[in-house]
């Protein structure tokens, strides 16, 4: 379970990397985004256990440092790009050197350490070593150190861009601050297990049979995995924010424009002049909806004199309703044209949050004209 677990985390990964990669505008973040999700892929997939247990074969617990370094690289590029977003325009960006150097320090010192220790063969798993053999500590302590550091990099340049960033950006930049805390307290756990056994000697890491079977497993094996997703979300979602809005947008016009069928049939079917010339394979969905409202506004029109005399209570789209049906039937066609025959609907369209607001006082009357049609019947 655990390693189909982390092998879908990378794959999530690989996956957002190669779209960053296709993407076909250029982009100055659009470099460090591909890179820091391939790390994070490159991580998880050499962190899986039974990849380990193949990796064990070349060189003792190679996956735990391969998996290691590749997070180390995901972070700094992350602190990278976090600042780069951060920086106000007109402000020259700040170099990049006082990240890299200590990644580079950071790399060589767990590379050093590990090598000069003998890791155990399969898992990578250090429990048992850390009393006998001082470099793993200095190994796990370098890493835990570096990467805490960064994490509070990020934060703190998160948190200083949030007050000011908007909609989708907004909700990344809060998911990646959250997906930063759940680092933090699997960081936090892992420099006190490992404490733990240099001091007392009982196990600092233990075999997990899924990634929360007990407090110790969610620690170390569920947190890393929920703070990659959260990290993963909050750098995908300010790019796929806006298609998504797009997209659940059209939707609500497209149930809109269904809704609003009966009660623009119903008006038609008495008074079909009210449709106008605009044609319909030319307009886009919301054209459409926008096409429909006039329609049904000019319907109310020709029925102003036969919906004067009735009781409509304010909001109460039943009554409404069955207002709009009786003054239909007792409509009479008269000589001369309503308002909206022959015009098009070309002229501009009236602001979004008006138009959402009467789009859904007509369709909570359009549903209840039909409910009473269906009754009638």
């Amino acid at each position: 379970m655990i390693t189909a677990l982390f092998l879908a985390v990378a794959l999530i990964c690989f996956a957002a990397a190669v779209w960053q990669a296709l993407r076909t505008r250029q982009r100055p973040v659009r470099g460090p985004l591909t890179i820091i999700m391939a790390a994070v892929g490159c991580a998880f997939l050499t962190l899986a256990p039974d990849v380990q247990l193949l990796e064990s074969q070349l060189w003792p617990s190679l996956g735990r440092l391969l998996s290691n370094v590749a997070t180390l690289c995901a972070a700094a590029g992350m602190a990278l790009l976090v600042a780069a977003l951060a920086t106000r325009p007109g402000r020259p960006p700040r170099p990049a050197w006082p990240r890299l150097v200590p990644l580079l320090v950071a790399v060589a010192v767990l590379a050093v350490s590990f090598f000069l220790s003998h890791g155990p063969q399969g898992l990578g798993l250090f429990t048992g070593l850390y009393r006998s053999q001082p470099g793993l500590v200095v190994y796990s302590l370098t890493y835990s150190l570096y990467l805490g550091l960064v994490f509070l990099d990020i934060s703190w340049a998160c948190l200083s861009v949030v007050t000011r960033a908007r909609g989708a950006l907004r909700v990344g930049l809060v998911l990646m601050v959250l997906g930063l805390f759940v680092g933090l307290l699997y960081l936090a756990y892992k420099v006190f297990s490992v404490a733990r056994e240099v001091f007392t000697g009982e196990a600092a890491e233990g075999f997990c049979t899924g990634p929360f079977a007990g407090v110790g497993c969610t620690a170390s094996v569920g947190f890393p995995a929920i703070a990659a997703l959260l990290l993963v979300l909050g750098i995908a979602i300010p790019a796929l924010g806006p298609r998504i809005a797009g997209a659940l947008t059209g939707l609500r016009q497209w149930l809109a424009y269904r809704q609003l069928h009966p009660l623009w049939q119903a008006m038609v079917s008495r008074m079909p002049e009210i449709v106008l010339d605009t044609p319909r394979e030319e307009a886009g969905l919301r054209f459409r909806l926008y096409r429909r409202v006039i329609e049904i506004r000019d319907g109310y029109l020709n029925l102003a004199a036969d919906l004067a005399g009735q009781d409509r209570p304010a909001g109460d789209p039943v009554a409404e309703a069955v207002a709009v049906l009786r003054a239909l039937r007792e409509y009479q066609p008269r000589g001369d044209r309503p308002a909206g025959h022959g015009r098009t609907a070309e002229a501009g369209l009236p602001e979004a949050a008006d138009l959402r607001a009467e789009t859904a006082w007509l369709c909570r009357v359009s549903r209840a004209l039909r409910r009473a049609e269906l009754s009638a019947a």
